[in-house]
């Protein structure tokens, strides 16, 4: 990581997310704390999702308080 380049404050990286979660259930479950702008969900060959994703905010202060209040906690569940 590049010591002189800014930290994006507005962005959170989300982990362990199931492999068939959508990007419109990640924004429902993170649209609660502010506005999301943007999520990116990779993904590998074949097109399958890699289970992490990038949900940008509009704000610093609504990815702080996501991050606060959602981390560690379970949030979409697939059987």
């Amino acid at each position: 990581m590049d010591p002189e380049q800014p930290i994006d404050d507005k962005r959170l990286f989300v982990l362990n997310l199931p492999f068939n979660t959508s990007e419109e259930e990640v924004k429902q479950a993170f649209m609660q704390y502010g506005k999301v702008e943007s999520i990116k969900m990779p993904k590998g060959k074949g097109g399958i999702f890699k289970g992490f994703a990038y949900v940008t905010y509009e704000t610093s202060e609504e990815a702080i308080r996501a991050f606060a209040e959602m981390d560690n906690k379970i949030v979409l569940v697939h059987f």
